[in-house]
């Protein structure tokens, strides 16, 4: 005969992997059979979220005037299994058009947040991480993207977490200013 099983994971098992095992036992012939497969994520994840759309997929919009300073904010989320692969990582940040990085923040695990300084387009900065430190680099490249670089000494003392980078971006001067005659203005800024 044929026994097909099939399961679908959780968003917790899809994080923290699961064991699974089927047993099968015939009372008309002596059979007994077990099958067990384990699974273990292996793969980075990586989302990105508005701070006004936790559940993500969709657009949002937002009223200027809700604005904290003009500020747009997004989250970035980037989990990293036990099992990933010991490799430097490279994070590229797109920033959508007509806006510029006002600030970068960064957390482990929801601990620990601090901001990265950047200075000459450039920003490290170091996380304890329960007494084995990471050291994260922060680049402001000429092209409106961010470029975070994870060497894999830091990936290997981050598996099993999550990081969870802030980006502030400042809509750019001019770029909400009504023209005569407008009552109200639109701005689409697409963040891919």
């Amino acid at each position: 005969f044929t026994y097909r099983s099939s399961y679908t994971l959780s968003d917790s098992e899809k994080q923290n992997g699961v064991e699974l095992s089927n047993s099968i036992k015939s009372n008309e012939r002596p059979l007994t059979a077990t099958a067990k497969v384990t699974y273990k994520p292996s793969d980075i994840r990586i989302t990105k979220v508005d701070e006004r759309n936790e559940g993500g997929g969709s657009n949002t919009a937002h009223d200027y005037n809700d604005l904290d300073n003009g500020l747009l904010k997004w989250k970035v989320n980037l989990y990293i299994p036990a099992q990933a692969a010991e490799e430097d990582l490279i994070v590229t940040e797109k920033l959508p058009q007509n806006v510029t990085l006002n600030k970068l923040s960064m957390n482990i695990d929801n601990n620990d947040t601090k901001e990265f300084e950047f200075s000459d387009g450039t920003a490290e900065k170091t996380w304890n991480n329960n007494g084995n430190p990471v050291t994260l680099t922060a680049v402001k490249n000429a092209d409106g993207t961010v470029t975070i670089n994870i060497p894999k000494e830091a990936v290997t003392r981050l598996k099993g977490k999550q990081l969870t980078f802030w980006v502030y971006a400042k809509i750019n001067d001019g770029v909400m200013r009504l023209s005569k005659g407008e009552t109200t203005k639109t701005e689409v800024f697409n963040n891919t």
